[in-house]
């Protein structure tokens, strides 16, 4: 575990050993009254990680039919494809002339459809473990779970990207977790009057069976990964350090300060801002910083379709400096350290032997951390009501 805290290195912030000691409580609590991976405190959900993309995707259901969404920290949003879209498949609520419509852009990716209202369920977690995988088992433990009715899309069309996602790894649609659609901005093509996109984490929390909280927990790993709603896992209590909170219910946030190697940070300068995104392969910087950053990790700078790349041999993954994050408000801190086997890929636009750092750069003084972070730590607790994330 490379997640050092302060609060650790000095047990003397007070505060935080209070929470800690709160949580460790509340997780003894349901403990004790847990009789499955499903009751009134916590439900757990294991998650996959799809091949080549690295996406972590969830099994649901949404009225009883079972799709594979792609967890999304950094999306309010919850839909999945009508089956009259690229799938091939028939659906008449599709063709409805008269039903509200949304259009969501992402970053790289754009996708179009209808607003419905659908259940969406999760498939309980004790079953999964021992091993239901045919479809009429599935749907039976559906019918069994917890469901909250949502608005929802249904995608009818979408761009190329979404359309690769479909064919060669099943993915059907996005969860997303986001704290709420403070960032969204206004979803294009809705009609006045007519129902809108919900906030997909409160449908999620209900559909789990632990409406009375409003926290879940993310643990992903290279393999896969856990989706808990409710209680924190005990696993994480032990060196959980808490994010400062967010002003708005919007995407998760934390404070940054990013550095190569042992270098020493300075304090002169603001902490940067940083939006804690699942559903991202890689790591997105301001431009300049990340360039300077990928020169001392001994990368060059490719321009390629307008966009700087940061290539090195394959051959130096293992002898490259850290990248260091420091997260935080100061005095409480969590340092992540990521090695070279964790943030450089393979780069299959060059020659033979040539990798890429998972480092992007874009002209917002924002950080993106994706899948690297996350991976990096042991896991990311998010809370709603506290509008506050926290970190193991």
């Amino acid at each position: 575990m490379k997640c050092w805290s302060l609060l650790l290195l000095s047990l003397v912030a007070t505060e935080s050993l209070g929470r800690r000691d709160h949580l460790r409580h509340r997780a003894i609590q349901t403990r004790r009254s847990r009789g499955s991976f499903r009751n009134a405190e916590a439900s757990e959900f294991s998650l996959t990680r799809t091949t080549g993309s690295g996406y972590y995707t969830v099994i649901a259901a949404l009225n009883g039919s079972t799709v594979r969404l792609v967890v999304d920290t950094a999306s309010p949003w919850l839909w999945s494809y009508g089956k009259g879209s690229h799938t091939g498949e028939d659906d008449g609520e599709a063709t409805q002339a008269d039903a509200p419509t949304f259009n969501i852009d992402y970053l790289s990716a754009h996708l179009s459809g209808l607003v419905v209202s659908e259940t969406l369920s999760f498939l309980d977690g004790a079953a999964e473990q021992r091993g239901v995988q045919s479809e009429d088992a599935l749907l039976q433990q559906y019918s069994s779970s917890m469901g909250a009715q949502c608005w929802v899309g249904q995608a009818t069309s979408g761009d190329s990207f979404w359309i690769h996602q479909w064919e060669s790894r099943k993915i059907q649609g996005v969860l997303g977790l986001a704290c709420g659609a403070h960032d969204a901005g206004q979803l294009s093509g809705q009609n006045t009057g007519q129902p809108n996109l919900q906030a997909a984490l409160g449908c999620a929390v209900t559909a789990s069976g632990t409406a009375e909280s409003q926290t879940f927990s993310l643990q992903l790993h290279e393999e896969g990964g856990t989706l808990t709603f409710g209680t924190i896992p005990e696993s994480l209590l032990v060196g959980l350090v808490t994010m400062p909170p967010s002003l708005f219910c919007g995407n998760w946030r934390i404070p940054v300060r990013v550095s190569v190697g042992t270098e020493s940070v300075s304090t002169d300068k603001p902490q940067a801002e940083a939006i804690l995104d699942s559903a991202a392969l890689g790591i997105i910087g301001p431009a300049e910083q990340v360039a300077s950053l990928a020169g001392k990790l001994g990368a060059s700078i490719d321009v390629r379709s307008g966009k700087m790349v940061f290539t090195l041999p394959c051959k130096d993954t293992e002898s490259i400096p850290n990248l260091a994050f420091h997260v935080g408000a100061t005095g409480q801190m969590a340092h992540v350290d990521l090695g070279g086997t964790g943030f450089v890929i393979p780069d299959s636009d060059s020659a033979a032997g040539n990798c890429r750092l998972a480092l992007a750069a874009w002209d917002s003084p924002q950080w993106l951390l994706g899948g690297p972070f996350f991976r990096q730590i042991r896991g990311i607790v998010f809370d709603a009501g506290t509008r506050s994330v926290s970190i193991a």
